[in-house]
């Protein structure tokens, strides 16, 4: 239609993930949608098509965020533009979705007759309104027009054309201001289309506009003129928490993957495009639930192949010594780790914890210990990704220490100290008594004829 139509004022919207596929795809076809867009306001749009309140609802505002932000500049990088602040609401978005929205740039709205009370619909006739948001800030608001749609849904394709042009006319002719009506062409089949367009290039009192002029028009107001101020009538949005929850751990495990990786490499960027592609509202739970599950697969896949070598048994004859230790990289890249060292009866004079760039192959390393007490002991080495989210590999050292720690020699060392004074005391207590033993049994010395 817009082919046949390129002068046309119409707001266009387009799913900037589409863009991105088709530069990487299809350039010249790309070229032919570009050449389209010249001169038409785009609306702002997520990067994929997103039911926004559901995500609010299940408490996960960041994904919402995250792709209006990626949509944006999407859009900017390959159309050459950057994007209106109309969006279009999902059937069951709520004031708090409006709230959220204005945070990521909205600043007016399309919605269809169904998310409005019969009540709303009859004071804005056709006319740009305001609805209020959960902090009772407004927002300008159109609405798409569905009784004109209705006639133009008619088997007989032209008839249906002719009997919506009779309808404008009649509106336009009794309305004292300007007023506008809003219709979705892609929803309008296009023969009845080109009737309509056609005949409204031939009456003085119709023309076509854009969404953003329209939304330039005086807002409703009541015959009291006062504002007209709306609030919407949603439906219950899908339940994404379960699906919220996979996706939070899937991209923690890709945060995991890139800390590993030394630097960060290209692989990473396809794993969260996948997250950002799970939250397409084309897709059902069960359908979107494959894309974190595939991409945890993939980081599992990408940290495989890094272990401890298995070590004979040490026997170690100093209070301090290294003890050597085998990692093994399988990988085809560099990966940064962690070490963790825990065992009972030793010390690790350089800590439990070491940080290590482990480059494909084997990695010979030598930790310094200290015995803290004789007989068996057993290190623990366990190797896990830089944060502790992933246990890449673990292993045992068995070790047996012969040495005496430094409690053990002053142990010993008092206790010789103890048994020499012992020793001492029992030979000078031995030598007094065989003295004294001595000088009994001797006989006195006679005196007799002495003079």
């Amino acid at each position: 239609m817009l082919e046949a139509r390129p002068d046309l004022p119409v707001t266009i919207e387009v799913r900037p993930e589409t863009l991105a596929a088709l530069r990487q795809l299809d350039a010249e076809r790309l070229d032919s949608l570009l050449a389209l867009f010249r001169d038409r306001p785009l609306m702002r749009t997520p990067w994929v098509e997103m039911d926004e309140e559901a995500w609010r609802a299940a408490g996960e505002p960041s994904p919402v965020v995250a792709q209006y932000a990626l949509g944006n500049d999407t859009i900017e990088a390959i159309v050459g533009v950057s994007p209106t602040g109309v969006v279009r609401l999902d059937p069951d978005a709520v004031e708090a979705t409006l709230g959220l929205l204005r945070t990521v740039g909205a600043s007016a709205v399309i919605v269809s007759d169904e998310q409005l009370a019969a009540s709303t619909r009859s004071r804005i006739g056709s006319s740009p309104f305001q609805l209020v948001d959960d902090n009772e800030v407004a927002i300008t608001a159109m609405r798409i027009d569905g009784n004109l749609h209705d006639t133009l849904d008619n088997p007989d394709s032209e008839l249906g054309g002719y009997r919506a042009l009779a309808e404008l006319a009649i509106a336009a002719m009794a309305a004292p201001n300007d007023i506008a009506t809003l219709l979705d062409v892609d929803a309008i089949d296009p023969v009845t289309l080109d009737v309509l367009l056609e005949g409204i290039a031939t009456r003085p009192e119709l023309r076509t506009s854009d969404v953003e002029e329209i939304l330039q028009l005086d807002l409703a107001r009541t015959q009291t003129a006062t504002l007209v101020r709306g609030r919407l009538v949603a439906t219950e949005p899908p339940d994404v928490a379960a699906l919220a929850a996979e996706l939070r751990t899937a991209a923690k495990s890709i945060d995991a993957l890139a800390a590993m990786v030394a630097p960060e490499l290209g692989p990473i960027t396809p794993l969260r495009t996948q997250l950002l592609a799970a939250v397409s509202a084309d897709l059902t739970i069960d359908e979107a639930r494959r894309y974190p599950e595939a991409v945890f697969d993939a980081v599992l896949a990408g940290t495989t192949g890094i272990e401890i070598a298995p070590s004979d048994r040490i026997t170690l004859t100093d209070r301090r010594t290294d003890l050597p230790l085998t990692i093994v990289n399988n990988l085809p890249l560099p990966i940064n780790v962690e070490l963790l060292l825990s065992a009972e009866k030793l010390r690790f004079p350089e800590g439990d914890r070491l940080t290590l760039t482990l480059r494909p192959g084997e990695r010979n390393l030598t930790i310094p210990v200290e015995t803290l007490a004789s007989g068996d002991a057993r290190v623990t080495a366990t190797l896990v990704s830089p944060g502790g989210f992933f246990e890449l590999g673990s292993g045992t050292v068995d070790i047996r220490s012969t040495a005496i720690s430094g409690l053990g020699l002053l142990i010993s060392v008092v206790a010789l100290v103890i048994l020499g004074a012992w020793w001492i005391r029992t030979i000078l207590r031995v030598r007094r008594n065989r003295a004294a033993a001595t000088v009994a049994a001797e006989p006195p010395v006679s005196t007799e004829g002495e003079s």
